[in-house]
């Protein structure tokens, strides 16, 4: 822990002036009763009548050094009662701020604003992004206790059952954007969006299900997008599977948009093919991480030691071009790479990491699928499905790992119990061999540890739905792209009088985490890459990166 985010905390900073005023006042109680000589209810009653400053008169302090003590208790009493006043009426508004919980009795009365039902790991994730974008989110959630965690972390949230028309009515959905749901039961989901159709026939709805069945109940009911964890995990890390020499962002082809975005591996030549694309940064794909091209070498410098060496394994080069120079973003060249002399262990299994495997396209192209588990019931389960399984354990983890790995294959490490998930990872990496390992991080705060671990890759699960759940309504509302990363936004904006950052200095952004890579003056078509000076005016535009350092 750092000293400096210790004393920031406000709860740290009044723990520690409360140690200090009580070495003061019990210091000040034992001179009063050594040095005046006065009994110890005398010198309680000296420092109470000293630190109050009411001064009566029958008992003064007579030394030297009782007075020096006498001053220094004077300042201290008076400062502290501040201090303490000050922390306790704060506590007393927040704690009368988070009391009502409830919506406005005559509703909001936003207008395109984005409503995010249920408040978890993907939807705080999801705030955050549109948030980043300039819009406006609020939350309901039925849990009280999140609603007020929500609300201490500077989010709107109020407490609401999304099941009743009562309630969806007060949102005023006609004018929203959109409407996320991410609720714990489907059938919720599904009453939710059949009362909203009754209050908008065109709200967009996004939703984030259970159960993969419910897909194709919410076609049926009027939801726009239905996401299932299972098919968004399968597609992204059967895309990782891949190798990709040139991959072009999709939904991008927007009305009005000045920019194209792509990822590009180092072993593309895009000096040659893409001439007039600027590199703004390089994608680390080990956790998605984006650095910044200006400052890439102390960016990188700052996770090294975790993440290991940038290498033409596990990056891509991130470039934007003007959008009249990109060739038509169909034209993606992949490298048809044979996996069939590599195998795929899948260590844990259960109905959802069966899921996931049923959405992975590329997997029929590995020459077989071998799963390995600590859990006797795991592995009977994977048999039933018609998998090669093998029970393991602690004692014979190494043997088990000779047998089964070789340096070609690749490890998809799903088990939930990160004792056993880390030492999987560590015993690999012991035994030498160079599998690739890629590791399903079910809490962020994990991902460092799994790096260290030796995983080649992390896939968070919540990272990953709020990022498909996010873009899908950009691409739906025909706005101008936005490509979450880890650790950073990065998009598209244009200047009007409107807009937050109308009028202020390109250097001032820095202020509130953003950085401009590039700026395109509307009146000159002049294009300056990563500028440290300058004005944001009616008719620019820009491509902008939003930092976010506590991911």
């Amino acid at each position: 822990m750092e000293w400096t985010s210790y004393f920031t905390k406000p709860e740290k900073r009044i723990q520690i002036i409360g140690i200090i005023v009580f070495l003061v006042f019990l210091t000040s109680l034992i001179a009063f009763h050594e040095i005046e000589k006065l009994s110890w209810l005398d010198s309680l009653y000296l420092l109470v009548v000293t630190v109050s400053t009411v001064g009566f008169g029958d008992l003064i302090p007579t030394h030297p050094e009782t007075k020096a003590i006498s001053i220094v208790l004077i300042i201290t009493g008076i400062s502290s009662i501040a201090i303490f006043s000050e922390y306790f009426i704060n506590n007393l508004i927040k704690t009368r701020f988070l009391d009502r919980l409830d919506l406005p009795i005559d509703g909001l009365k936003y207008e395109n604003h984005i409503v995010i039902g249920g408040y978890n790991g993907t939807t705080r994730m999801i705030a955050r992004y549109f948030t980043d974008r300039f819009d406006k989110i609020m939350f309901i959630e039925q849990d009280e206790e999140l609603v007020k965690q929500a609300r201490l972390e500077g989010l709107e949230a109020y407490t609401g059952d999304l099941t009743s028309l009562i309630i969806l009515r007060k949102l005023n959905l006609e004018q929203s954007k959109g409407l996320f749901l991410s609720l714990k039961q489907d059938s919720n989901t599904i009453r939710t969006a059949i009362l909203c159709r009754q209050i908008d026939q065109n709200l967009l709805i996004y939703t984030d299900t259970n159960f993969h069945v419910s897909i194709d109940f919410g076609g049926l009911i009027g939801i726009t997008r239905t996401y299932h964890r299972g098919r968004v995990l399968g597609g992204l890390i059967g895309y990782l599977l891949q190798e990709l020499s040139y991959l072009s962002i999709p939904n991008q082809n927007v009305a009005g948009s000045k920019f194209h975005l792509f990822h590009v591996s180092p072993s593309y030549p895009y000096k040659e093919k893409l001439p007039n694309a600027f590199l703004i940064g390089k994608l680390y794909l080990m956790m998605n991480v984006f650095l910044n091209e200006k400052e890439a070498k102390e960016e990188w410098q700052k996770c090294k030691h975790a993440y290991g060496e940038l290498d033409d394994n596990n990056y891509h080069n991130i470039l934007v071009e003007k959008i009249d120079d990109v060739r038509p973003p169909s034209a993606i060249d992949l490298i048809d790479t044979d996996r069939s002399h590599q195998r795929i262990v899948i260590a844990g299994y259960n109905e959802e990491i069966q899921d996931i495997l049923s959405h992975m396209q590329t997997l029929k192209n590995f020459q077989s699928i071998k799963v390995i588990s600590f859990d006797e019931n795991e592995v009977s389960s994977a048999k039933n499905h018609g998998y090669d399984a093998r029970l393991c354990n602690q004692d014979n983890l190494f043997e088990m790992i000779k047998e089964n790995l070789n340096d070609s294959d690749v490890l998809l490490n799903f088990l939930k119990d990160i004792t056993n998930a880390l030492l999987l990872n560590v015993v690999i990496r012991n035994t030498g061999l160079k599998s690739r390992i890629m590791q399903i991080s079910y809490d962020l705060i994990e991902v460092e540890i799994f790096l260290n671990s030796g995983a080649d890759i992390v896939i968070p699960p919540d990272l990953q739905m709020s990022r498909a759940m996010s873009q899908i309504l950009v691409t739906d509302k025909n706005e101008l792209m936005s490509m979450p990363y880890t650790n950073m936004h990065v998009m598209e904006q244009h200047i009007d009088k409107k807009h937050p950052f109308y009028k202020r200095k390109v250097e001032s952004l820095s202020q509130d985490n953003y950085t401009v890579a590039l700026h395109l003056k509307g009146s000159s078509e002049i294009l300056k890459y990563y500028p440290t000076n300058g004005v944001l005016e009616e008719g620019d535009s820009i491509y902008l990166l939003k930092w976010h350092y506590d991911l």
